[in-house]
């Protein structure tokens, strides 16, 4: 059977890359083919190490209406922060990646996301999951937890499934557009949208009734998980020209941060950030410059993150998030 790992990244930082190096050096003794998929430029040293690379400058991110939040609320205000709108960006991965499989002739593909590194032996159970839905004659292998329920329905995951790529091609369009998006009737998260576009053929695949990351124990899965972590420049609702800075460690995992806060390259913030601790701090649009680090730790660098205090940049600023102060 020809079988490729397909690996939708982002390796936007330092961080990410290292674990997506990580990722890809943790699965290589399986002897099957790689191929990252991006819509951001990846290295040359990460492209060597693979068979092939997507790279697709086109990312339109999933239109807000559609998209899950972040929030939070309590007597002082209340936060909307639209983090979540990876899953059009992620139909795109996709897209390309199961197009180009299939035109390669390849009979089954893993896609799994940038952030899990496996010990060898969760490794090996790739390869117990192929020979699990050969013997079955199955297409393709989804995790569909059974203690999970997503406005009461199940959910197929997305963070790592197997697919074979001339089958989905013939039984799902994937979409790549907006318009696509809202005319395919696309759920407010993947996971649920793939559910609800896929359950109709469930006898044509094996079903793990775990998540992946209880199934693959010993591993690392979903390290990066969006919501563990919010450091955001926010839309001040009722005072526009005040935006707001807002951090809120919601690590699972007790991990402490430690986070920079920089105005023309003064420190204006330097705070060692404790699971569950939250703080926000008004700004001006004054044209200055507010540059934000985060470190781990161990003192290295997680991501850093800039903008310009301007009024043209409002939108964006809002786009990323608001903030209601009571």
């Amino acid at each position: 059977m020809k079988v490729l790992f397909v690996i939708g990244a982002y390796p936007n930082t330092q961080k990410k890359e290292d674990v997506l190096k990580q990722e890809i050096e943790s699965l290589k003794h399986l002897g099957f083919e790689f191929m990252i998929v991006s819509h951001y430029p990846v290295s040359v040293e990460l492209q060597s190490m693979i068979d092939y690379y997507i790279y697709d400058k086109n990312q339109t991110l999933t239109p807000m209406d559609r998209s899950p939040y972040y929030w939070y609320n309590n007597n002082n205000f209340h936060i909307k922060v639209f983090n979540s709108r990876h899953s059009l960006p992620i139909c795109q991965n996709m897209f390309n990646s199961f197009k180009f499989s299939e035109i390669k002739n390849y009979d089954f593909v893993f896609f799994i996301e940038n952030d899990n590194i496996f010990t060898e032996n969760d490794s090996n159970k790739f390869i117990d999951l192929i020979d699990e839905m050969v013997s079955k004659n199955k297409k393709c292998i989804f995790f569909k937890p059974e203690s999970f329920r997503q406005d009461d329905s199940y959910v197929y995951e997305t963070q790592l499934f197997g697919i074979s790529p001339k089958y989905l091609n013939e039984k799902f369009i994937i979409p790549t557009t907006e318009n696509e998006w809202y005319e395919t009737g696309m759920s407010h998260t993947l996971e649920l949208a793939f559910f609800n576009k896929l359950n109709q053929y469930e006898d044509d695949f094996l079903i793990i009734d775990i998540h992946s990351s209880e199934y693959f124990s010993e591993s690392q899965i979903n390290i990066f998980r969006v919501e563990s972590f919010i450091f955001e420049l926010l839309y001040n609702i009722h005072n526009p020209s005040y935006p707001v800075l807002y951090c809120h460690n919601n690590s699972l995992k007790n991990e402490i941060k430690k986070i920079v806060v920089e105005l023309n390259g003064e420190i204006i913030e330097d705070k060692v950030m404790f699971p569950s601790h939250w703080f926000y701090r008004e700004l001006l649009l004054d044209n200055n410059t507010l540059k934000l680090t985060v470190f781990d730790i161990d003192g290295s660098i997680n991501y850093i993150k800039s903008y310009k205090l301007d009024e043209e940049n409002l939108e964006k600023i809002k786009d990323k998030g608001i903030i209601e102060i009571n």
